[in-house]
């Protein structure tokens, strides 16, 4: 049985309609004073059952929701909940960079659990650490192979020749090793030096690998050609390359002609906001086609039970 958020649920109807059967009927709806209420209009009893939610903006309402929804099904005694979460919110903050900072992967992976998840699907982790947070089975997808095919097809970026994959930074070379497998190419990194008090400001910036006169491509939503060799830059959460990064900057200053920004599932950074702030990513993405849908806000709302 598939129960779907509303995070996006375009998502799981074209989930459904691929394994010819129907999202089940549900009753979703917020109450005054904006807690959620899921009751599932079929019996679940015995059934394997998979909620599907990108935890996509607001974040922390996509969470509870699915984790309201888990519970649900848990008490209605559904043999096996997989909570299928295209993108795991949360997901960088996998280990702390600074004393008293939170290990927020974690949490989300302990909320997951104590919900009643027997399973979770996700979709190109931004660290495949996060999996071992979990004392049950964690189905990692990637999307690489769907990037590569389309990068190669629809953009025509088969000559190696003239590509290069560049990683955001060096935590995110093995994947972008991964891909320039796919698309037998060469390979380059961004060196960064953050600063010590603020983890989000990059004080210094080096470009390590062969760009200079090529195009590369990477996890994005923009796309550009100068004339040379286009870059690729891959392998990091769309939030961390919003419009104004400096990754494609300092490509374009090595001499790279242009860039793609390819990613598996996530979310894309608004420029202006002072601290990362996502958005659904409207540009090249594989693991989540993340497009509209019915914003959480908008759910109707039931009236409370007992007044407060």
């Amino acid at each position: 049985m598939l129960f779907a958020g509303t995070a996006h649920p375009s998502l799981a109807e074209e989930i459904a309609e691929h394994l010819g059967v129907a999202c089940a009927p549900a009753q979703l709806s917020r109450f005054a004073s904006g807690e959620y209420y899921f009751r599932p209009e079929v019996s679940a009893r015995g059934c394997d059952v998979f909620v599907i939610q990108s935890h996509a903006e607001p974040v922390n309402e996509a969470i509870m929701e699915q984790l309201v929804m888990i519970d649900a099904l848990k008490r209605a005694s559904a043999k096996r909940i997989t909570a299928v979460v295209p993108y795991y919110a949360y997901s960088r903050q996998d280990k702390k960079a600074l004393a008293r900072e939170p290990i927020s992967a974690k949490l989300v992976a302990d909320l997951l659990t104590a919900s009643g998840a027997d399973r979770v699907v996700s979709v190109d982790l931004h660290s495949g650490q996060i999996q071992g947070f979990f004392d049950f089975p964690f189905d990692h997808l990637t999307a690489l192979p769907l990037l590569a095919d389309f990068l190669r097809d629809h953009l025509g970026l088969s000559d190696g020749r003239e590509i290069t994959v560049v990683a955001p930074d060096a935590g995110r070379v093995k994947v972008a090793e991964r891909l320039r497998e796919w698309l037998d190419t060469e390979i380059a990194y961004i060196n960064k030096r953050r600063a010590r008090r603020e983890p989000h400001r990059i004080e210094e910036m080096v470009v390590v690998g062969p760009v200079g006169g090529r195009d590369g491509g990477g996890g994005g939503a923009r796309t550009g050609r100068a004339g040379g060799r286009r870059d690729l830059l891959r392998g990091h959460p769309p939030g961390a390359l919003g419009e104004g990064h400096p990754a494609p900057r300092g490509v374009a200053d090595q001499g790279g002609r242009g860039h793609q920004h390819a990613a598996g599932a996530g979310r894309k950074a608004d420029p202006q906001a002072d601290r990362p702030v996502h958005r659904p990513n409207r540009g090249l993405g594989a693991g989540g086609r993340v497009r509209g849908g019915i914003g959480l806000r908008d759910l109707p709302r039931r009236e409370p039970a007992v007044s407060l």
